[in-house]
């Protein structure tokens, strides 16, 4: 069944990030090395959906996010220069993030939004399907400079986290979109030992 789900999402290139639910990580691939991060997703009654997209830009303290609720309406898009011409995300509503809060964008979201986090040890408590489907990652600055660094875009790794820490709205434009998908695998092979981890949604 695992193999079969696979196949169906493959993603072609050595670069690309992985968010897999049962086993609440997100893994972003690179030709030398991959670097793993916790997450929270979607509870059973609000799942997280099996997706393929890609994240073309990402955002420090915005103060919009994509909803999932029937209710969200549009507003007008950011007017700043590097967020003009990316149609990624329409649906918005009003939203205050906390300090540190960094939004990652999907060009095809199905109404879900990437959160990074300051919080490193959010996503390593024992309940972590417990979000209205959106994922939430733990370190995002981290996972940000990865991207940036992954762009050829290392030298606004500094600008990036002084945005953050002042609680700056900026945008930070991807000249190379990363591919993403969201997969729903509930076993892996880890150093010739089958893992296995919580079917939450009853999918097997």
């Amino acid at each position: 069944i695992n193999m079969e789900r696979l196949r169906w999402i493959n993603v072609e290139g050595d670069s690309y990030i992985q968010i897999n639910i049962p086993s609440f990580t997100l893994k972003f691939h690179q030709p030398d090395t991959t670097y793993e991060f916790n997450i929270l997703a979607g509870k059973p009654s609000t799942p997280t959906p099996i997706l393929k997209s890609a994240i073309t830009y990402f955002s420090t303290a915005s103060n919009r996010k994509p909803g999932r609720s029937a209710t969200t309406r549009k507003l007008p898009v950011n007017k700043e220069k590097e967020y003009q011409g990316n149609n990624a995300a329409n649906n918005y509503v009003p939203q205050t993030n906390a300090k540190g809060v960094i939004y990652f964008w999907l060009a095809d979201s199905h109404g879900i939004s990437l959160q990074g986090t300051a919080k490193a040890q959010l996503a390593k408590s024992k309940e972590r399907a417990v979000t209205d489907g959106s994922i939430r990652i733990e370190n995002g600055k981290k996972f940000a400079a990865l991207l940036l660094e992954k762009d050829n875009a290392a030298i606004r790794t500094k600008e990036m986290f002084t945005a953050v820490a002042a609680a700056q709205l900026k945008n930070f434009m991807l000249h190379t979109p990363v591919p993403v998908k969201i997969t729903y695998v509930t076993c892996e092979m880890k150093e010739g030992i089958i893992i296995t981890y919580p079917d939450i949604y009853n999918q097997d």
